[in-house]
C-alpha cells in the first residue's frame, strides 16, 4: 500500500518534461523531413515557377533571376491577387531551378514554423514573468500540436505554392508579433530604432502577404495600440505608429490591387454582415473537428503548468471572459476572407492558420482562467505552487495521448504516422517513380504531346495535392505544358495503358 502512495506521489521535474518534449517532437519531425524526398510539385507550381525557370534555362544570372521573379509578381498584381510577398517567393521556389530541389519544401516551411512558435511563445509568456524553460514546455507541446494534427498537412508543408503563401507568412508573423511585444517593453532607446526599422520592414511584408494573415495582424496591432493608449496608459503606443503606417500601406496596395477585382468576378461575392455571421459560426464548427483526444490530451499536459506559472504571475488576471470572446473573434476572423471573397469557407491552406492559432489561443485562455480563479481564491482549488508534475498524471495524459493518435480517422491521421506509413508500403517510392517517368517524358524535346501515366492509387496523404486531367485545355494541364514548353499535356486514358502506350 506504501509502495502505491509513493507511486500516486511521485513527481517529475519541468525540466524532464522539456527534455523529453524536445526529444519526442524531433522523433516525429524526422519521418516529415526524410520522406520529403519523394515530395513532388504540382498545380501552381509549374504556373508560378515558370518566369524564373525560363530564364535560370537560357542561363541567367542573379540578377535576371530576380528581375522575373519582379516581373510575374507584377503581372500577378495586375491580373489576380495583390499578395505580392508571397507571389515573390512563389516565382522563386525550388522547381524553378530544377524539380530535384522540390525535397527541400517542407524545410522552408517547417524551420520558420518553429523558429516562429518558439520565438513568439517565449516573448508573450514573457510578459507575465514565465521563465525560459517553461515557455518552451508550452511551445514544443504547441508545435507537435502544429505539425501533427495539422487540417491539410500537404497545403501546410508538402506543396510550395500553397504552403508559402500561408504556413511561412504565418511563421513570419509571429515573429513580428514578438518583435512588436520586444519593442513595446524594451527600454533602450538604441535598440528601439533597430527594432522599428525591422518591425517597419516585417510589417509591409505581412501585410502585403495573404489575406488571413494579414486581417488577423491588422486586428492584433489596432487591438495592442487601443490597449496601450486606452487602458495601459503606456507611452510606448508610439513606437507602433511607424510600423502600423508601413502596414497600412501595405493592406492598402494588398486589398486595391487591379487583379483582385478581375479574380472577385469570377467568383460569387457574399455581403460583409453575411461573412462575419458565417465566419462566427463555422469557427464553432471547426473547434468541434479539430478538437481531437490527442489535441486535447495536449492542452491537459499542460494545465498543471499552465496553473503554475499562473500562480507565480504578478498580473490580476481580470475579466477572462473577455480575453476568451476577443481569443473566438479573432480566430473567426480568420474565416471572414474567405467567406466574404467566395461565399464558403476556405482551401485547406488557408484553414490551417485557423489550427494554428487554435492550438496557441487555447493554452492561453486556460492560463487566464487559472489565474482569474486563483484570484478569486476559490475554495477548492489550492492555490499553491507546483514546482513539479504528478508523474501518474503525466503518464495518464500521455496514454490517452497515444491512445488518440493511432485511433484517429483514417482520412485524417497523425501526419508522422502517414508519413511513415506512406514509406512502408511502397506508396512514396512509387509515386516519385511515375514522376521520374513523366520527367522522362516532358523533357524529351521530341514530343511535342506527351501522354503521361496517371499516379496509381493509394496516393500518398502527405504529398498528392492535385493532378492534371484527361483534357489539355484544363488549367492544371496547360501550367505544366507551357512550364516545359509542350503544345498540350494530358493522362493517358486506361485503354492507352493496357496497350503499354
Amino acid at each position: 500500500m506504501n509502495t502505491i502512495k509513493r507511486l500516486f506521489r511521485s513527481t517529475i521535474s519541468y525540466k524532464i518534461i522539456l527534455i523529453f518534449l524536445i526529444i519526442v517532437f524531433c522523433i516525429l519531425l524526422f519521418p516529415m523531413l526524410y520522406t520529403a524526398k519523394w515530395n513532388i510539385p504540382a498545380a501552381d507550381d509549374f504556373r508560378n515557377a515558370k518566369y524564373v525557370h525560363d530564364v535560370v534555362m537560357k542561363g541567367g544570372n542573379f540578377f535576371d533571376i530576380i528581375r522575373a521573379a519582379f516581373d510575374y509578381t507584377k503581372f500577378y498584381y495586375f491580373n489576380w491577387q495583390g499578395t505580392s510577398s508571397a507571389i515573390f517567393l512563389e516565382a522563386l521556389q525550388p522547381i524553378a531551378f530544377d524539380e530535384k530541389y522540390y525535397f527541400l519544401v517542407p524545410y522552408i516551411m517547417l524551420i520558420p514554423l518553429i523558429t516562429g512558435v518558439c520565438v513568439f511563445v517565449r516573448r508573450f509568456y514573457s510578459l507575465f514573468n514565465v521563465t525560459v524553460r517553461d515557455s518552451m514546455i508550452i511551445a514544443f507541446v504547441s508545435l507537435i500540436g502544429c505539425t501533427q494534427f495539422l487540417h491539410s498537412p500537404v497545403e501546410g508543408f508538402y506543396w510550395f505554392s500553397g504552403a508559402i503563401l500561408y504556413t511561412f507568412f504565418f511563421s513570419i508573423s509571429l515573429i513580428l508579433y514578438a518583435l512588436v511585444i520586444k519593442m513595446i517593453t524594451n527600454t533602450e532607446e538604441n535598440k528601439n530604432i533597430k527594432l522599428i526599422i525591422i518591425t517597419c520592414l516585417l510589417c509591409f511584408i505581412t501585410a502585403f502577404s495573404n489575406f488571413v494573415t494579414a486581417l488577423t495582424s491588422a486586428i492584433l496591432l489596432v487591438s495592442l495600440l487601443f490597449f496601450l493608449y486606452f487602458v495601459d496608459k503606456n507611452k510606448n503606443w508610439k513606437l507602433l505608429i511607424l510600423p502600423a503606417v508601413f502596414f497600412a500601406a501595405g493592406f492598402y496596395l494588398n486589398i486595391t490591387a487591379p487583379g483582385n477585382a478581375i479574380r472577385q468576378s469570377q467568383n460569387a461575392k457574399s455581403n460583409l454582415v453575411w461573412a462575419v455571421t458565417s465566419s462566427l459560426k463555422y469557427s464553432f464548427v471547426q473547434l468541434k473537428n479539430w478538437n481531437t483526444i490527442p489535441v486535447i490530451a495536449l492542452y491537459l499536459l499542460l494545465c498543471p503548468l499552465l496553473w503554475k506559472i499562473a500562480a507565480e504571475s504578478k498580473s490580476s488576471f481580470k475579466f477572462p471572459w473577455l480575453i476568451t470572446l476577443y481569443s473566438y473573434c479573432l480566430f473567426s476572423s480568420m474565416n471572414a476572407p474567405t467567406f466574404y471573397t467566395i461565399s464558403r469557407s476556405g482551401y485547406g491552406r488557408s484553414q490551417n492558420l485557423s489550427f494554428f492559432w487554435m492550438i496557441l489561443l487555447i493554452p492561453v485562455n486556460f492560463f487566464y482562467w487559472f489565474g482569474f480563479l486563483q484570484r478569486k481564491k476559490i475554495k477548492f482549488l489550492s492555490n499553491k505552487n507546483h514546482p513539479k508534475m504528478n508523474l501518474c498524471y503525466f503518464l495518464l495524459i500521455l496514454a490517452i495521448f497515444i491512445y488518440g493518435a493511432v485511433n484517429l480517422p483514417i482520412n485524417k491521421p497523425m501526419v508522422s504516422l502517414s508519413a511513415v506509413k506512406s514509406y512502408i508500403n511502397g506508396e512514396m517510392g512509387l509515386y516519385k517513380h511515375v514522376f521520374n517517368q513523366r520527367l522522362v517524358i516532358l523533357k524529351n524535346p521530341e514530343v511535342t504531346d506527351p501522354i503521361l501515366r496517371p499516379f496509381p492509387y493509394p496516393r500518398p496523404y502527405l504529398f498528392f495535392f492535385d493532378d492534371i486531367t484527361y483534357y489539355p485545355d484544363y488549367w492544371l494541364n496547360t501550367s505544366m505544358s507551357d512550364y516545359y514548353h509542350k503544345n498540350s499535356v494530358r493522362l493517358a486514358y486506361p485503354e492507352e495503358l493496357s496497350l503499354g502506350e
